[in-house]
């Protein structure tokens, strides 16, 4: 017969509470497998059931079990009406890819709350706060604080009946909150991929991290900086290039002991929506990245011949046959009908002259010889 705590944890494993997918927004997986992965574990971290106006609700840390080392991270649900279980694989992401609500007020409770500082030292900010509460446990902390992070994710909020320590921390919290800026990240390369000539540096790959340095590595290609200079590390800011002497690709590998701030979201890659996490805790972790590069032939390929087409605007030209003007010529026939007639011909006529002029002349001779 399994007791009262291994049926809350089996309970809290396949975590439903109604709808499993109704979260709103949800993005799975992320552009870049990057920072630190793990793998989520039972048993759970302290916590205790609470009284919510959704219900009851069990509030409790939950344990991601990194991968590549032996390290547990605890952390928070901030996606409440999605489950969770045994095995499900997370990764870290960044809030825009966890896209849920007020992570900036989300960042200020986890870092004032349990178990970023002590259950004794929770006590104390409470009480100096307002009410006076005689203790605090474990349970009773991470309980309160898991309800402060849902009151903002998710828009949950405790109702009676709860235990006086629970609320007095809850009110604490939630009435003291004020955003925070978004974490760095333990290890971040951008971009995921890029492409290049055979020879040639293909670049920039930036590096983000908390690290102090980050190793690199690769096989098939070699990792310069922007004027050639062989790279075997960088740091936070810096850029890498990738030379590759034949055609294909290459994975970059980056790794690095950086630290994973509280407020660090963790999401599922799996096909189906999981719960999403956050960093309840900021802890040393390693953080491994994988980019990479691709090297191409470039064949230089001759344009297409442009023919340039000059298009004449065509001219109608309408031909409209243009007839003179008819002019209507009355010939005249000269003849001897045109004359007056007098009843004599023209032959006639010119006779009489002839005479007349010769006679004329005969007078004038006849006067120049008379006498005076």
């Amino acid at each position: 017969m399994m007791n009262a705590r291994s049926r809350l944890t089996r309970s809290l494993a396949v975590f439903a509470t109604g709808a499993a997918i109704a979260t709103a927004g949800a993005i799975f997986g992320t552009a870049n497998a990057d920072g630190v992965s793990g793998v989520f574990k039972t048993p759970l971290g302290p916590g205790l059931t609470v009284h919510t106006n959704t219900g009851d609700k069990p509030a409790y840390i939950l344990n991601l079990d990194l991968d590549g080392s032996s390290d547990i991270l605890q952390t928070y649900c901030i996606d409440i009406h999605t489950s969770t279980w045994d095995g499900v694989a997370y990764t870290e992401a960044t809030w825009a890819e966890g896209s849920v609500a007020n992570l900036g007020k989300v960042t200020w409770v986890l870092n004032h709350g349990y178990p970023a500082i002590t259950a004794a030292a929770l006590l104390t900010a409470v009480n100096d706060y307002g009410p006076d509460l005689a203790g605090l446990t474990q349970n009773q902390a991470a309980a309160a604080t898991q309800a402060a992070v849902w009151h903002f994710s998710d828009g949950s909020n405790l109702e009676n009946p709860n235990l006086p320590e629970v609320v007095a921390v809850y009110n604490y919290l939630t009435l003291s909150a004020v955003a925070t800026s978004e974490p760095a990240p333990s290890l971040s390369i951008l971009p995921a991929t890029l492409s290049g000539p055979v020879g040639e540096r293909i670049g920039p790959f930036t590096v983000t991290t908390s690290a102090a340095s980050v190793a690199l590595s690769a096989t098939g290609g070699i990792i310069t900086d922007a004027v050639g200079t062989l790279l075997a590390t960088v740091g936070n800011g810096g850029t890498f290039y990738i030379t590759m002497a034949g055609e294909g690709s290459v994975t970059i590998s980056a790794t690095a002991t950086a630290t994973l701030s509280s407020g660090r979201v963790f999401i599922t890659t799996a096909d189906s929506p999981r719960q999403k996490l956050i960093a309840a805790k900021s802890m040393t972790a390693e953080s491994v990245v994988t980019v990479e590069a691709q090297a191409t032939t470039t064949t230089t390929t001759q344009p297409p011949a442009t023919t340039t087409t000059t298009t004449q605007p065509v001219v109608t030209t309408t031909s409209v046959a243009v007839e003179p003007p008819v002019v209507t010529t009355t010939s005249v026939v000269a003849s001897e009908a045109v004359l007056p007639a007098t009843g004599r011909t023209t032959a006639s006529l010119l006779a009489m002259a002839l005479g007349m002029a010769m006679m004329g002349g005969a007078t004038l001779m006849v006067t120049r010889r008379r006498p005076t």
